[in-house]
């Protein structure tokens, strides 16, 4: 995926790139809005990474090195 602005210029969106560089006949999958598609990845990653146990865990290990 690239990151493109869309049609208007104010928003900025993320694009399959074979969509970008060879049209909608390659491949058909929808612009996905920047600030949804962040969102989202950030939040999985606090949900399921920067776990409290996660955090500990690490905390553990960076203190007996």
């Amino acid at each position: 995926m690239i990151g493109c602005w869309g049609k208007s210029g104010q928003f900025l969106y993320y694009e399959c790139n074979q969509h970008y560089k060879k049209g909608k006949d390659v491949c058909d999958a929808p612009m996905v809005n920047k600030e949804k598609l962040e969102g989202f990845v950030l939040d999985r990653i606090k949900d399921n990474i920067l776990t409290e146990d996660n955090l500990r865990q690490r905390r553990h290990v960076a203190h007996y090195r």
